[in-house]
């Protein structure tokens, strides 16, 4: 007991903000991460991505399968605010640019035209807007 006890204290030392690490036990492999100042356990590794904003370049092909040009639009002008998600959020940004910073110390991510990006449920931050934006957006 007393040796889990430092292999734990090691863990909270050594594991950053949305920084996974993996344990390779005899039966099972296991996935550690920090999040909102609490260390949780998964098996899966995809769980631990779930809580990360996902950003990346879409193909013309991807963005008609899923009809993003039928989605609402939201749009505002140079700002800083507040936000939290209450639901997954996908969006496509048309124009602009913003600094999204969460509130758990996980790195800030940029965002700008042609940016295809996922804000996880129970996302807290703050959007920094440096160029007015406008984006197609959709609650899962």
């Amino acid at each position: 007991m007393y040796v889990i006890g430092i292999i734990g204290c090691l863990f909270l030392f050594m594991i950053k903000a949305n920084q996974v690490l993996s344990l390779n036990a005899p039966s099972t492999r296991l996935n550690y991460a920090h999040a909102k100042n609490k260390l949780f356990l998964s098996k899966d590794p995809e769980e631990s991505a779930k809580k990360n904003i996902v950003v990346r370049k879409a193909t013309d092909e991807e963005l008609s399968r899923l009809r993003v040009k039928q989605w609402p639009t939201w749009g505002c002008e140079i700002s800083r605010f507040p936000w939290t998600y209450s639901d997954t959020e996908t969006c496509f940004i048309l124009k602009g640019r913003a600094l999204i910073i969460p509130k758990d110390e996980s790195p800030s991510v940029e965002i700008s035209v042609g940016d295809l990006c996922t804000f996880p449920e129970g996302l807290s931050c703050i959007w920094d807007v440096k160029e007015a934006i406008s984006k197609h957006y959709y609650f899962n």
